[in-house]
């Protein structure tokens, strides 16, 4: 395995270059088209919003993922969180332990920030979580930017039981 460089880049301070390397490295995984993801990154990531990045040693992004702030309700107590979305790695390098550290490059901003991480999660991705340190969030309602989840919301670093969560906003 390479080692990866990591920054964290504001969305502010995106270069566009940096944002068509996303955007190519998201479109392996979700084939909607590089302008589609440049505009829902435009559209979705707001200014403050972080973007997680892993290069390699010739300075190609091959690890990716957002950290966005969140307003959060668990049973109708408010609290900020970071929300974790966009999680991807290069196609040429999966199954070989980059997506694990990618999340615990995640986890460890998540613990220096004092906040709870939060990832809204297919059933074919859980154990992945599960093994880099993530939990189920167990609900009996959950609201996402004022629409019904029914998907499964991960949380880190601790496991939280609820009847409802509402989160402010998709990620």
């Amino acid at each position: 395995m390479m080692n990866l460089t990591w920054k964290i880049v504001p969305h502010i301070k995106l270069l566009d270059c940096e944002k068509k390397e996303i955007a190519e490295l998201k479109n392996m995984h979700w084939s909607y088209g590089i302008d589609s993801q440049m505009n829902w990154m435009n559209d979705n990531i707001k200014d403050f919003d972080l973007h997680l990045m892993g290069s390699n040693e010739k300075q190609k992004l091959v690890a990716y993922m957002t950290i966005v702030r969140l307003s959060v309700s668990f049973d109708g107590g408010k609290e900020d969180a970071l929300g974790v979305g966009g999680v991807c790695v290069n196609k040429n390098i999966e199954h070989r332990g980059y997506g694990r550290c990618l999340v615990q490059e995640a986890n460890n901003f998540i613990s220096q920030e004092g906040l709870k991480g939060l990832l809204l999660c297919k059933d074919g991705l859980v154990d992945f979580y599960k093994k880099c340190g993530w939990q189920n969030v167990v609900f009996s309602e959950a609201y996402v930017a004022d629409k019904p989840f029914s998907y499964r919301i991960m949380a880190y670093p601790n496991l939280i039981g609820c009847q409802s969560v509402l989160i402010d906003r998709n990620f």
